[in-house]
């Protein structure tokens, strides 16, 4: 397709506002190659960090290991992670294609929840024929790159593609891709991979009569695949970090958490700790393409992809409040902060970075970041003393957090607080409970810490005899008794008493690293 078209429509997928900064010349900095995802999809590159900072830079610094202790702060028990990686885990699925639709003379242009297949494959041999992909709450569409629509059968049907093309916006440029026409887009974990590469439909689920954005080879080289938020707002998905799976395809190894897509009607962890989530703009309907008259063929088809609908358009998850603090300056009940399960890193913009006084020309590490095109800039990033977000349960507060420094777009405008990325629940077991559009509950994440991160209560990165006799020492403890420690009440539910339910899980974790 060519880039003399003109541009029909625009949606901001990759909107990123970058707040650039450039390597001090006064500064010597040491430059560490990674491949991570960053928010709304962009790559990051490499971290580089001061030269005389030694010990983060010979360490593993991109992946250091998390404390966690469970701790009263005042009337509110808080988990307390100290020093969460700067990368957090990829949340990589298996996606696969259908035509499955509703005829154009229905006039109905909302997606369909389909909880099994539905429809026939674009594809010969669909259990080889598949796409990786990323479960994406930040992308306000579903993606298809260039390389994902050649395997799925999409670009060998080129009546599933409009020429109606769209614009998207990155980190530093942007990049045209096109409008399908409606399809089937299904989903599932890496568990529906076999060792022979066989991707099992049996547990896929998805969206029929969905309109995606496909890259191609020229325009758009770099578009990853996702399953963005018109996905993720109609189900219930489990993140099991305690089970990851490694799993390998066409020579390229995936790890992700071992990632359950389910209906609202299939059963789901009965974890207690809940974060209260909103889908904004406020007052979403419906997962609804745009139409349009194709004038050769007097036919509708869609002008722009699937989104979540409503008031506006673009809805996308928010975190309902978000508290920060640096030494003496803090940031507190911060409200647009989204919530973006395709970044593995967490984000502050401008603002919140003024309110807590830091100083770009004084940045502790910086990143790389890769946009559509392959631009690359430079981002500095920074070391919050404190993080937390309020919960019904147990609050999650982290310590000495790795952030960088970004002005996100919103889709209510403007631009974000900050993202929450997934750095900071590689030591959570979680479920997104979508939601939010009309006659819906409102989206939460529902959240436990990893047990064996509990039990291990001198945090040396083994459960072990030393971990026992702790446990020994506070056996039968309440917490109305001076000496009570809830680092040590580990059972679900916590009940307030060292006891029997503890041991079982300290057991059930025992010698575990």
């Amino acid at each position: 397709m060519s880039q003399n078209r003109v541009f029909k429509g625009k949606i901001i997928i990759f909107c990123l506002v970058l707040f650039v900064s450039v390597v001090q010349a006064d500064r010597q900095w040491v430059r560490k190659e990674v491949n991570w995802m960053g928010p709304e999809t962009s790559k990051i590159k490499a971290v580089y960090y001061p030269e005389y900072d030694k010990e983060l830079i010979e360490g593993d610094f991109i992946s250091v290991a998390s404390q966690v202790l469970v701790k009263a702060q005042g009337s509110i028990a808080a988990m307390v992670i100290d020093s969460p990686p700067i990368d957090g885990f990829i949340p990589w699925i298996a996606i696969n294609i259908t035509d499955e639709r509703i005829s154009e003379l229905d006039g109905i242009y909302d997606a369909t929840v389909e909880p099994q297949i539905s429809g026939d494959y674009l594809t010969n041999n669909p259990a080889s024929n598949y796409a990786i992909g990323l479960f994406d709450t930040g992308a306000s569409a579903c993606v298809m790159s260039a390389d994902a629509a050649d395997i799925t059968g999409i670009s060998a049907n080129p009546d599933m593609i409009t020429s109606n093309p769209i614009e998207l916006s990155g980190v530093n440029d942007s990049v045209l891709a096109y409008v399908s026409q409606p399809m089937g887009l299904f989903v599932g974990g890496l568990r529906n991979i076999d060792s022979d590469e066989h991707l099992s439909d049996v547990n896929m689920v998805g969206l029929s009569n969905v309109a995606l954005v496909i890259a191609d080879h020229i325009d758009s080289p770099n578009v990853p695949t996702v399953a963005g938020s018109p996905m993720s707002v109609n189900y219930n998905t489990i993140f099991d970090n305690s089970n990851p799976i490694t799993v390998e395809v066409d020579g390229q190894q995936y790890t992700a958490p071992d990632i359950q897509i389910l209906d609202s009607s299939s059963s789901i962890p009965d974890y207690r700790n809940s974060i209260p989530l909103e889908l904004r703009p406020l007052g979403a309907t419906s997962v609804q393409y745009a139409p349009t008259i194709n004038y050769e063929t007097y036919e509708f088809e869609p002008s722009s992809p699937s989104i979540i609908v409503g008031t506006s358009s673009q809805n996308l998850f928010f975190v309902s409040s978000v508290d920060m603090y640096q030494g003496s300056y803090q940031a507190y009940d911060k409200n647009r902060f989204m919530l973006d399960t395709g970044a593995q890193v967490t984000v502050i913009g401008s603002r919140i970075a003024a309110r807590l006084g830091l100083d770009p020309q004084n940045a502790e590490f910086q990143v790389e970041i890769e946009g559509a095109t392959g631009q690359i800039e430079m981002v500095d990033g920074f070391y919050i003393d404190k993080i937390e977000i309020p919960a019904l349960g147990q609050w999650l507060s982290f310590t000495n957090v790795p952030v960088i420094l970004l002005d996100v777009s919103s889709p209510e405008g403007g631009t974000l607080d900050g993202i929450i990325g997934m750095n900071l629940f590689t030591q959570l077991d979680f479920v997104l409970k979508g939601g939010g559009m009309f006659l819906q509950d409102d989206p939460s994440l529902i959240f436990q810490i990893i047990q064996s991160a509990k039990a291990d209560f001198n945090k040396d990165g083994s459960i072990d005899f030393y971990d026992f006799s702790l446990l020994a020492s506070v056996w039968q403890k309440q917490s109305e008794q001076p000496d009570w420690d809830s680092l040590f009440d580990i059972s679900n539910p916590s009940d307030s008493v060292i006891d029997l339910g503890d041991l079982v899980i300290f057991a059930e974790n025992w010698l575990a690293n």
